[in-house]
């Protein structure tokens, strides 16, 4: 009996530390938030959870680390770039419960870069993040120098959101760090990681076999991408039969009005709790971003 109980133990701690949630659809500011968050330790006596990005990723650049703790002075579950926030954090969910398993749609805050937290009513808490379930894809992307370089099709499965066009060895995937579908040469999630063609401001539909979805795209002018054009192009998602005929549209839509242009991917943080005495620090973009948010008095 001892032994099984042993075992048991082993196998339950071997779970929790393995356990790891995807927090998902921001879209705009603060997406870089968006992922896959993993086990890494124990903090105000509940478990706590690190997104981490590929080694290439520079700090300075907005590619941090992100946690998602409680926060016991705040009761509530918190996405921060640090552990605990102490220089303020990108958003929080007030769903007191043992693991952020309860943040459900509908009960996340988000910083929008200026004044208060604001609800994100699309963003949630799941076990797994979404994927496209396509037969193959294709696309009408454009490029100058090679017109049929992203069309496809992308026949051969790759891997999660991920496809692979066998004639061209080209590839279409979703690159997380910069939360854009691509169309590249090779696949990789690095940072430094180069294409052809990438969604801006994507707002992430989910497809299935039948149907299509349209995005503004960056498409790279030369075969360095050192320029690039903007256009709006479309996606397929093709069942078996090669058909696409139903629309998807990304939740949320674009707003009417494009909002101004982010200085960089830094993440954008404030505090929702100010002690009256605290300041806020804001508007630096480039390298030291990390200074951004509210400080608070320690003594």
């Amino acid at each position: 009996m001892m032994s099984f109980v042993a075992i048991s133990l082993i196998l339950i701690t071997n779970n929790v530390k393995s356990q790891s949630f995807c927090l998902w659809g921001r879209s705009g500011l603060n997406d870089i938030i968006n992922g896959v968050y993993t086990y890494e330790g124990t903090a105000n006596s509940r478990n706590y959870y690190t997104k981490s990005f590929d080694s290439s990723c520079s700090t300075t650049s907005g590619f941090v680390n992100f946690y998602l703790y409680w926060s016991t002075t705040s009761s509530q579950w918190q996405v921060s770039s640090e552990l605990g926030g102490p220089n303020g954090y990108n958003a929080w969910c007030g769903i007191d419960s043992t693991t952020p398993s309860g943040c459900t749609a509908g009960n996340w805050n988000v910083y929008p870069g200026s004044g208060t937290f604001i609800s994100d009513t699309n963003m949630y808490i799941a076990d797994t993040c979404p994927e496209w379930t396509c037969n193959s894809i294709t696309t009408t992307i454009d490029v100058t120098w090679d017109s049929d370089a992203c069309k496809g099709p992308f026949t051969t499965d790759a891997g999660n959101n991920a496809w692979k066009n066998e004639d061209t060895g080209r590839y279409f995937y979703f690159h997380t760090p910069t939360q854009e579908w691509r169309c590249s040469n090779g696949m990789s999630q690095a940072c430094t990681a180069t294409a052809i063609a990438g969604t801006s401001d994507y707002a992430w539909a989910t497809l299935t076999g039948g149907t299509y979805t349209s995005n503004e795209f960056w498409v790279a002018e030369a075969t360095t991408p050192s320029s690039s054009k903007t256009g709006n192009y479309q996606i397929n998602c093709l069942d078996s039969g090669g058909n696409a005929g139903n629309q998807v549209t990304g939740v949320p839509t674009k707003a009417p009005t494009d909002p101004t242009p982010e200085p960089s991917r830094s993440p954008v943080v404030s505090s929702t709790v100010p002690s009256g005495q605290g300041y806020c620090i804001y508007g630096r973009s480039g390298e030291n971003t990390v200074i951004n948010g509210y400080w608070e008095p320690t003594g």
